[in-house]
């Protein structure tokens, strides 16, 4: 979807009679761009990054970061609502920035599928006795994980 919208954004770019306005799509579209070649860059890359790949990320997430940051702001100032979802900024913004010797692709252990079981466990916990959570958050993970592994062998065979 994103690399879709990236390149209809930048083949038929939005236009509109505001100058305001038009700097504001104008961001979006570079925004979309950006993501697009961010993510696009980190699903097919190896699990350690050569030089240019460790600059493409930074530089080009930083462009990401730059022009959302702007939009919320202008958003935020003239009260229009421009995106429905926010990224994990912490999470992001350690993938942009960090300079690891060893240039480890963040997407390699990419912790937003944590983030979300992290989420689904508590709501288990929330609705059950504090002495039993635990082992009721346990228990329903278990009930899962025999599907999944019989998926995974049917998979290796």
């Amino acid at each position: 979807m994103l690399s879709w919208l990236a390149q209809e954004t930048s083949q038929n770019p939005p236009v509109s009679a505001k100058p305001g306005m038009q700097v504001a799509l104008n961001e979006m579209c570079t925004c979309l761009w950006a993501a697009d070649s961010w993510v696009g860059m980190l699903a097919h890359a190896d699990m350690f990054f050569t030089e240019e790949e460790q600059l493409h990320k930074e530089m080009v997430g930083s462009i990401f970061l730059s022009m959302y940051i702007s939009l919320a702001g202008r958003s935020l100032n003239l009260r229009e609502r421009y995106w429905r979802t926010r990224p994990k900024f912490h999470l992001l913004d350690h993938c942009i920035h960090e300079r690891r010797n060893s240039r480890l692709n963040p997407d390699v252990n990419s912790t937003c599928m944590d983030e979300d079981w992290v989420k689904r466990v508590m709501r288990t916990k929330k609705g059950t006795h504090k002495r039993t959570a635990s082992e009721q958050s346990l228990r329903r993970w278990i009930l899962g994980l025999g599907p999944k592994m019989v998926d995974a062998l049917n998979k290796l065979r």
